[in-house]
């Protein structure tokens, strides 16, 4: 948490208007603290990044279709269905 207290104190002055955060008692600041998150502040948008950096790291990668190109929209079997045989072959 000590690493994003500049985000605390930023999101409790926008949200809240509290200017002294180190000024307040410990039970009330942590109770603005656990509601941070459901705000869209600073540390919401840190939660979020950090969130999807995990997953990102930690998702195991997935093999990608190999594509296929043809020099020829005629060549593609996918179109056959709509366009039926090419009759100039």
């Amino acid at each position: 948490m000590i690493d994003c207290l500049d985000d605390i104190r930023s999101d409790l002055s926008v949200l809240h208007r509290i200017d002294d955060m180190e000024g307040m008692d410990a039970a009330r600041f942590f109770s603005f603290c656990e509601r941070l998150h459901a705000y869209q502040g600073a540390v919401r948008m840190r939660a979020e990044e950090n969130s999807q950096r995990r997953s990102s790291a930690s998702a195991p990668a997935r093999p990608q279709p190999q594509k296929t190109y043809y020099n020829d929209i005629a060549d593609n079997p996918a179109i056959l269905q709509f366009f039926g045989k090419r009759r100039d072959r």
